[in-house]
């Protein structure tokens, strides 16, 4: 118990490190057409998806670990691959 109220009175910490990939580009405007190729939706907005379209494939979810260790301790991290 005394352990768990030792990590409610600490402070947030923020991790700040430069990407190595540059960020995506806007999305381009894109046409929904129906079988004979008549427009029937024109969207224009990332993130945004049709009825019309295939359900998106979702993302990978990020790998998340949190590590405790003494005051005073070292740790290394390293990228996974």
């Amino acid at each position: 118990m005394i352990f768990h109220q030792a990590i409610r009175k600490r402070k947030s910490e923020i991790l700040v490190d430069y990407c190595y990939q540059s960020c995506p580009t806007r999305a381009p405007v894109r046409n929904v057409t129906d079988k004979f190729g008549t427009v029937i939706e024109t969207i224009g907005e990332e993130n945004v998806y049709s009825i019309h379209e295939a359900r998106p494939e979702l993302p990978p979810l990020v790998h998340r670990e949190t590590h405790y260790l003494p005051p005073g301790s070292s740790i290394n991290f390293t990228c996974p691959k």
